[in-house]
This record gives structure tokens, sequence and C-alpha cells, in this order.
């Protein structure tokens, strides 16, 4: 979802248009979020389009720094600087610091697949690894990855997939509307399949 988040933002011809989108729809997925995961309306955890909406804008505010000679080297300081924010839980979202730091793998190291396998292995294990050195720096003991955290070591197998990608658009409808309706379609899978899901196993 990352990968297809940068990839969109690369390809755009509005990218205030297209961070509106995740905009809506994480204000959209919020309840049906809350119920699936927490099953309360209010929980105060963000979704996972509100992460791939920061992810989105600081990659955004990368580039822009990235264009200017002066501050073109800290163009990364926008996604640590988020990064940070969710690793002292300031901001509490789905995937919080992975999302972020995936964002700016696959848009910083652009076509360099050694570069993004690595970074994409921190951006995974990143609490871990931030964790291991802050407690070594402080004389702490160093706690292994639970087995929940060592599950999203599978979210690499996506990255064959991902680095065969030729850069081209797949095949879509040939009006309009039907384009559009494909693409609100896998938005909507999102909240819709969350609420379902809520539907059939609520507490």
């Amino acid at each position: 979802y990352v990968f297809l988040m940068v990839n969109g933002f690369r390809h755009t011809r509005n990218r205030f248009r297209y961070a509106g989108r995740f905009l809506l729809f994480a204000l959209i997925s919020q309840i049906p979020y809350a119920l699936m995961c927490y099953n309360q309306y209010d929980h105060p955890q963000l979704n996972v389009m509100a992460t791939l909406l920061m992810g989105l804008l600081v990659i955004w505010a990368g580039e822009l720094l990235r264009k200017h000679p002066k501050t073109k080297y800290l163009c990364l300081l926008p996604a640590l600087a988020v990064y940070g924010a969710c690793y002292f839980n300031y901001i509490d979202s789905d995937y919080d610091g992975k999302g972020i730091l995936l964002a700016a793998v696959f848009w910083f190291f652009e076509g360099k697949t050694l570069w993004i396998l690595l970074g994409s292995l921190f951006a995974v294990m990143n609490h871990n690894i931030v964790s291991a050195v802050l407690n070594l720096l402080y004389g702490k003991t160093v706690a292994l990855p639970t087995q929940w955290q060592l599950t999203q070591l599978l979210s690499l197998l996506s990255l064959p997939f991902i680095f065969s990608y030729n850069g081209t658009p797949g095949k879509s409808p040939a009006s309009p509307i039907g384009k559009k309706a494909v693409q609100f379609g896998f938005y909507l899978f999102y909240p819709a399949h969350m609420l379902l899901l809520w539907f059939l196993f609520r507490r």
C-alpha cells in the first residue's frame, strides 16, 4: 500500500486532490477501524489511511526541500520528525512509524533495489532497532522481538513483486465513469471490509 501511495504521488496530476482523497477516506474509515479493532466508535488510534496521508505529506515536503540547493540535504527531516512523533507516541496510528519510514524509503531510494531492501528491513523492524540502540546507550537490557513483530518481516515478501513493476499503468475501464468506479472502489474496500468483519465477529 505504501509503495502504491508513493507511486501515485509521483504520477498524479494534482497532488492536492490526491492528498484530499486520503484525508477523506481517513475520515470515512475511522469509525469502521475503531469498531473492527476495538469494538468502540471513538478509539483514538488513527487508521492506516491517516498513516498513508502522513507518509504522503512527508515525502511531498521532502521533495520541496530537495529541489533547493540550500535545503536538499534536509529532505529526510520531515519523515524523521514525524517518525519520532510516532515512536514517542505523540502520534498514534496504524502501522505508525513503519508507514512513515517505508514512504521515505520508496521515495528517496527510487530505482535502487538494494537500498530499498535494506531500508524496508529497517522500516519494518525500526522499533526494535531503535529501542535496542537506546537501551544499549543507557545500559539497559535489549528486549528480543516478539512473535508479532517478527511476523511483520513477512511483508518483505512483497518486494520481488514491487521490483518487477515496470512503471507502466495496468488495464482499466475505457469509460471515465468506469475508471472512477474502479479507483474509488479500491479506496472504499478498506472501510467496507472492516465494517463487514466487525459485523461478523462483533462481541
